[in-house]
């Protein structure tokens, strides 16, 4: 692997979401593996797997 002398550099951004445990209907939801999707616009997109446990 070589070193880059490139200069260039990725801004980071930094997102909080807090979650309560419910569907979009306000039902509590059961412990379980869960998957967030989050989109910003149309220039940003991503998934993550979280567990919720009760």
């Amino acid at each position: 692997m070589r070193e880059s002398n490139d200069r260039s550099y990725k801004v980071s951004l930094v997102y909080t979401v807090i979650w309560d445990g419910r569907d979009r209907d306000g039902r509590m939801l059961h412990s379980g593996i869960y998957i967030v999707n989050m989109e910003i616009g149309s220039f940003y997109r991503e998934s993550k797997k979280i567990v919720l446990t009760r």
